[in-house]
């Protein structure tokens, strides 16, 4: 379970797969898919898309679904300390 500070300030859990993803996306846009026998997350700028041709601002991959999710909020809990 993870405690992030969001926009408006407050405290909250994210505990389902879901608010992770939701969480992700108020960031980023995001590609998820499975590859090389795991799970890949490429996050995007918020006017991109996987499908424009356009690098990805960062890629993680990982065994499991929450492994690649984790990451990634991981990162964006970094930048947005920076």
């Amino acid at each position: 379970m993870y405690t992030v500070r969001r926009r408006d300030g407050d405290n909250h859990n994210l505990t389902t797969l879901e608010q992770h993803l939701k969480y992700i996306q108020i960031y980023f846009n995001f590609d998820l898919y499975n590859a090389y026998g795991g799970f890949c997350i490429q996050l995007f700028a918020e006017e991109f898309y996987a499908n424009d041709q356009v690098d990805c601002d960062a890629e993680f991959h990982g065994d499991s679904i929450s492994d690649v999710v984790s990451q990634a909020i991981n990162w964006i809990d970094e930048l947005r300390r920076s």
